[in-house]
């Protein structure tokens, strides 16, 4: 099977006419949320990244669980749940982690702030087949600066391997990365880049730090402005930019241990709202495609606190190479809040992984009634908290999309046309995701370099297509495209009441 077409760009489309793109957010599953704070240990869940992976016939998810363990560690920690439809899940008593004197939990690891976990096929080594990539945080470990999470320390980002998920081997150097901040998502290994990619959070940069020329190590400093290898973090033009804002900062590894300095990968321009940051992206590869979910913190311009206040929720960008950045849909959430009364109706945030299942995107978001900085409240061990007074809530929700569904090139009663760039034909069917309307249908003609339509692949050749699928295949009265393999063809879509997601040029029968 080769890589879909779709239409966030203009690659595949050499003219358009009589056609608009439209922009589709993510609808809620009625459900939600799917996952709550239920265990008697649970206090809230999925404040940060998780993963869902679908692997071996079952839905896998690492969240991230604020529970009161014991004096010895910090309140967040990662925890496990699986389920086979997706929908009703089930927490597992694992029995690795001691909880209040029993191993009774669903908990794989503690002292995490976030659990991007990956599947890792191309490492052949199988004790290190799922990787884990965390930002460590709790009391056992010397803290790289003191902050307000309970008093824990923060560490830095951490690795840990495992061949199955759940037994971890924590990286003796941990942690192996302190020159970022404390929010990050890993996007695993990128066979164009041929290296683990990772999109972290830069430090926020103090002016005139990297022109010191004497290294001093103060916790507090290296936590808030970062150190790489002894040296202050180099910093860009986005940081200079905006010195003291959350950006979304991108960096790689060969091994999974050793990261490059962070660069800044996407930052808000003046089309963004006032004051609104950038928290972190999950990011996953989709047909050619490097799609990210941002998380997008709307921040109150007039506060003058660093750590805003603010509604947060979840925007769509996509990149080709995970370096340029498309912002997608004017800036409209891709999975919005909720409504007045709901779990999500303060903040959606996404996790990492998705899965396709049954012609649709899978994807998990954590959800909170509270607003950004209303959430630390819970977390503070001398104080119960909004969370325990009843003013927030706290869950796991599933929003899915038509597959391809991101964009699509719509028709209204006036026929449109559309005329993709021409490419070679190396398979033996066209096959397009497509839906239409009333009396809707879409045509097509195959077109050679000069832009003649082929004998046999002509308008009144095709057999129209009506109706709703993800993978139509054309078909023409004569002809098939298995005559043409070898040279470079272009398609002409005329479209009435129709919309276009997708088209496929070489899949085999």
């Amino acid at each position: 099977m080769s890589t879909r077409r779709l239409f966030i760009d203009d690659r595949h489309i050499r003219t358009m006419s009589r056609l608009i793109r439209t922009f589709h957010q993510a609808e809620k599953h009625p459900a939600n949320p799917l996952l709550v704070a239920d265990l008697p240990w649970e206090r809230s869940v999925g404040h940060n990244h998780g993963t869902v992976i679908f692997d071996d016939g079952r839905f896998r998810l690492w969240y991230l669980v604020n529970a009161v363990i014991s004096e010895a560690h910090g309140t967040n920690h990662c925890a496990y749940a699986e389920s086979t439809d997706g929908i009703s899940w089930s927490k597992p008593n694992l029995g690795l982690v001691t909880v209040n004197g029993a191993s009774e939990n669903n908990l794989v690891m503690l002292d995490t702030l976030q659990a991007n976990v990956v599947k890792d096929d191309h490492d052949p080594d199988g004790a290190r087949r799922f990787k884990l990539l965390y930002y460590g945080s709790g009391k056992e470990k010397p803290g790289v600066h003191p902050d307000s999470m309970g008093k824990d320390g923060y560490w830095g980002w951490c690795v840990a391997f495992s061949p199955d998920g759940f037994n971890w081997t924590r990286e003796p150097e941990n942690p192996v990365y302190t020159a970022v901040g404390d929010e990050g998502s890993c996007f695993g290994w990128d066979e164009n880049e041929g290296k683990y990619v990772a999109f972290l959070r830069p430090c926020m940069w103090k002016p005139g730090h990297e022109l010191r020329e004497s290294v001093t190590w103060d916790p507090i400093e290296v936590g808030l402005h970062g150190w790489y290898k002894g040296a202050p973090a180099p910093v860009d033009d986005k940081m200079r930019q905006f010195p003291h804002q959350r950006l979304i900062g991108r960096t790689t590894s060969e091994d999974f241990v050793n990261w490059e300095p962070t660069s800044t990968a996407l930052a808000m321009d003046d089309l963004d709202p006032p004051a609104a940051e950038f928290y972190s992206m999950s990011a996953f590869p989709y047909q050619g495609w490097m799609i990210g979910l941002l998380y997008v913190l709307y921040g109150d311009p007039e506060e003058s606190l660093i750590r805003k206040k603010g509604l947060m929720d979840t925007q769509l960008v996509a990149s080709r190479d995970g370096i340029d950045w498309l912002r997608l849909g004017h800036r409209q959430p891709f999975i919005p809040r909720g409504e007045r009364g709901s779990f999500d109706m303060g903040m959606v945030g996404p996790n990492s992984g998705m899965a396709e299942r049954d012609g649709k995107l899978w994807f998990y978001y954590n959800g909170w009634s509270g607003e950004h900085r209303e959430t630390k409240a819970y977390r503070r061990l001398s104080d119960p908290g909004l969370f325990a007074m009843g003013r927030l809530c706290s869950g796991i929700g599933l929003a899915t999309l038509r597959q391809d569904g991101f964009i699509s090139i719509d028709a209204g009663d006036d026929e449109g046309v559309l005329e993709t760039t021409a490419e070679a034909v190396s398979g033996r069917q066209l096959v397009v995701n497509a839906v239409t309307s009333g009396n809707g249908e879409i045509r097509i003609e195959v077109l050679d370099r000069e832009g003649s339509v082929l004998p046999g692949f002509a308008t009144e050749s095709c057999a129209p297509f009506q109706g709703n699928s993800v993978s139509h295949t054309v078909r023409w009265k004569e002809s098939a495209l298995a005559g043409l393999e070898g040279d470079d063809y272009s398609f002409r879509f005329r479209m009435r009441q129709a919309s276009l997601y997708a088209y496929t040029l070489n899949l085999s029968p």
